[in-house]
């Protein structure tokens, strides 16, 4: 802390002093946040800039007078002479175009490049995005898009789930760091609750096997986030920044932000703090005809110190209860200009949450008792440190090079206890990451080569004990992971290239090599099983080709093979999945790879509309499942007290899933936009059984007024059903999730909008859920909100 308190005071104290400049910056008129990539051209054509990250450009090439236009795809045009463009403080802000086509995307390739250029399905979300839709957390962000689904077992929850796949087969990437890690399970994660949609400049979810770049784990897709960067001023010293609240009624939320970014000529800062603190949920009171007994919670327990648990009558049905939890988040960002062509970035990460109830737990009963008084996930724990540089200096091996290196410590725990039972069984991980990743980028006149090195190690730690809940007296147990530690390395090679046949038609092709080993040690607590070493190699491919006719066509078509490797969860976790079952470990066990197929078809009109239609085909190989085991040749074996039925992660032959999914806008005239979009998909494995993470049919449709200082907009979000017996066979298990048909469909009707006071303060509003619909999104073990008003203030500076 001391450390970044110095920092903070070289900034103030040292930075630049004012100069001269003949620099200009363009800002997102809304957020306040550099816009890159802007064009600005004299009217004669003879001259051209593009700004830079930091959203400044050098204006010394025009001459005084030039009259100048400034052009961005995602952004309305204005026209201003160059000495009105110096004058003043030299920002100039721009106004996003209600339709933003062709932006320039990272996830692809870890590099900039035309989103056009990208042959799979992508869903771009900017800072713009956020604050339209006023997520509570990242997971509801994603959701927002009506791309990407999302699963929830606990208000404190949200799995996105892609294609057909989620949780470990989804890869998560923040700031070029992966936060997949070696406890990552095939169950639903909440990991992405981590990021705080708040300090997010932008993020992007690349839908197919991102392998040839990301490596295991990115069989389904991967979510890119980047948080906002510290900005470098045009002259002098600059504090900018915002501070922001909301308020929801359905869950009682309360959040504060704070952003502050402190910017010289060469070294700049960028700070942000964010807390949350939300009430148990409330769903909607209009229950599906049929289903209000099923969905209503008339009961939940409360715990004593004594064991002596009660049952309680709950006086509000549609509330909750327990859901309530809390979060915050802090990141310290500094960026130093070490030369022209060199800059470095030292990054700190933080967040943390209070006990998460496990609400899909805690409405489990037994023989007509509640089966647990306690179950909550420990405050989940994620830190990280970067270090990044940046070199932008062509020589005969790369044009530019991105060296990123960062640790990461990661620390989670389950707890629970039965009901009115002295015994609080307490279960905790820890994970530290250490990561190297070399990227490199070389252009060519037709062509461009992107190649890369990686490496990174997970150590694995695992506790656990029992605890008296009236005498204190704690004894050891058995631990969900091997207690004498687990070890999990990762090595790569890969390269990607692009070359343009012609002017309407781009190739491209990557190949990566990976080589992974986990090892782990058993020790005496638990089920005593022997340590093993498991290790797998893994050659994955993609290539593409990408049809422009004109500049409002494009088709492309695309095969990329993406794998998985086992982690520790997958080869040597033991728990108890559920009443009577219980997963041992497997040594045996192998990656399972995807091979995807895409079709592709985008076209854009930036004064009329978008549309985009993906259909993809994939083969999943080798596939992972949970299927019935056995342990030293014995079917079922007693654990923790009780007779359960052998099970583990095995392969299990190959799952096939197919889909398509559209995706448009439309400007009907300068002020109303209609954007849909809408994913249908299915599949089976090869014994013709559904698979577990292929979603209903689902989407949004919205209709927007735009006005330059303010808008409003209704949207409707939906989901289709599925019948039980569609259901994949392990959701068939979950009876307290699903009614007698299954998964329900449902649609809700939401209204929002903002409005722009002095260009300073922005005010955001909305009513979600207008019916206030009790429904429960698929997989889902806690039912969605219901009625919500909500309010959201953030001021600029």
């Amino acid at each position: 802390m001391k450390k970044a308190f110095f920092a903070l005071a070289y900034i103030i104290l040292f930075a630049s002093t004012p100069v001269f400049s003949q620099n200009v910056k363009t800002i997102n008129k809304e957020t306040g946040l550099p816009v890159q990539g802007v064009s600005i051209t004299s009217v004669d054509g003879s001259n051209q800039v593009i700004t830079d990250e930091s959203g400044i450009a050098d204006l010394s090439v025009f001459n005084q007078d030039d009259l100048l236009n400034i052009n961005h795809s995602s952004y309305y045009p204005v026209t201003l002479t160059k000495q009105d463009m110096l004058q003043g403080n030299k920002v100039i802000s721009l106004e996003e175009k209600v339709i933003k086509i062709d932006e320039v995307v990272i996830s692809a390739n870890k590099w900039e490049q035309p989103k056009s250029d990208v042959p799979q399905q992508m869903a771009s979300i900017d800072a713009q995005d956020i604050m339209d839709t006023q997520p509570q957390t990242s997971a509801d962000m994603l959701a927002a898009t009506g791309q990407v689904f999302v699963q929830k077992s606990q208000l404190g929850g949200g799995s996105p789930m892609i294609r057909g796949f989620a949780a470990n087969s989804v890869l998560l990437i923040v700031d070029g760091v992966r936060m997949n890690n070696a406890i990552f399970r095939s169950g639903n994660l909440q990991n992405v609750l981590n990021i705080d949609p708040l300090s997010l400049q932008s993020a992007e979810v690349i839908f197919g096997p991102g392998s040839v770049i990301y490596g295991s784990d990115a069989l389904g897709g991967v979510m890119d986030f980047h948080t906002i960067n510290p900005e470098f001023s045009i002259e002098g010293t600059k504090i900018s920044g915002s501070v922001s609240g909301r308020y929801s009624t359905a869950n009682n939320e309360k959040t504060g932000h704070l952003s502050l970014n402190i910017a010289g000529k060469k070294l700049a800062s960028f700070t942000s703090l964010s807390y949350s603190d939300f009430d148990d949920l409330r769903a909607g009171a209009n229950y599906p005809d049929g289903y209000e007994s099923f969905f209503k919670r008339d009961w939940y327990v409360k715990p004593a110190a004594d064991a002596n648990d009660e049952i309680i009558i709950n006086p509000d049905p549609e509330k909750q209860i327990p859901s309530a939890y809390d979060q915050y988040s802090f990141i310290q960002k500094f960026k130093l200009k070490v030369s022209d062509r060199i800059d470095a970035g030292i990054n700190f990460y933080y967040s943390s949450t209070s006990d998460i109830p496990r609400y899909d737990r805690l409405i489990l009963e037994d023989n007509g008792n509640p089966e647990n008084a306690e179950w909550y996930y420990g405050p989940q724990q994620w830190m990280m440190n970067s270090l990044k540089l940046t070199f932008n200096t062509p020589n005969s091996a790369f044009d530019r090079l991105k060296l990123t290196l960062a640790y990461q410590d990661y620390e989670e725990s389950r707890n629970d206890r039965k009901f009115q039972n002295e015994s609080l069984r307490t279960r905790t991980e820890n994970v530290k990451a250490y990561s190297v990743n070399a990227e490199f980028e070389k252009n060519f006149e037709k062509w461009a080569l992107y190649y890369g090195l990686e490496y990174f190690h997970n150590d694995v730690f695992s506790d656990a004990i029992r605890k008296n809940i009236i005498s204190g007296e704690t004894t050891p147990t058995s631990t969900r992971y091997p207690s004498e530690g687990s070890d999990y390395l990762s090595a790569a090679i890969y390269s990607f290239a692009k070359y343009h046949l012609s002017d309407q038609l781009l190739i491209n092709a990557g190949l990566r090599y990976t080589y992974i080993e986990t090892t782990v040690n058993f020790g005496d607590i638990g089920l005593p099983s022997d340590g093993f070493t498991n290790k797998n190699g893994a050659l994955t491919g993609s290539t593409s080709l990408v049809f422009q006719p004109n500049d409002i066509h494009n088709l492309s078509i695309s095969y990329g093979s993406g794998f998985r490797a086992p982690n520790v969860d997958d080869a040597a976790k033991v728990f108890d999945s559920e009443p009577g079952n219980v997963v041992v470990p497997n040594p045996d066990l192998e990656p399972e790879y995807n091979h995807s197929f895409e079709f592709g078809y985008k076209a854009y009109n930036p004064d009329k509309f978008t549309f985009e239609f993906a259909a993809f085909y994939s083969i999943l190989v080798n596939a992972m499942e949970r299927r019935d085991f056995t342990f030293k040749g014995e079917d079922f074996i007693t654990y923790d007290g009780t007779l359960s039925r052998v099970q583990a992660e095995v392969n299990v032959g190959k799952a096939e899933i197919y889909g398509v999914s559209l995706n448009g806008s439309y400007l009907i005239n300068e002020n109303f936009s209609l954007a849909s979009t809408l994913t249908i998909s299915d599949g089976e494995t090869s014994d013709g059984k559904p698979v577990r993470h292929v979603v209903p049919l689902f989407g949004r449709t919205s209709l927007r007024y735009d006005r330059s200082e303010w808008d409003i907009f209704i949207d409707m979000r939906y989901q289709g059903g599925i019948d039980f017996q569609d259901l994949a066979p392990s959701e068939q298990n979950k009876t307290h999730l699903y009614t007698e048909d299954g998964a329900l469909g449902w649609v809700t009707i939401n209204l929002g909008g903002s409005v722009n006071i002095l260009n300073s303060l922005i005010v955001n509003a909305g009513l979600e859920n207008l019916a206030d619909l009790h429904y429960r999104p698929y997989s889902s073990g806690i039912s969605a909100p219901g009625r919500n008003f909500y309010l959201g203030l953030r001021y600029l500076f």
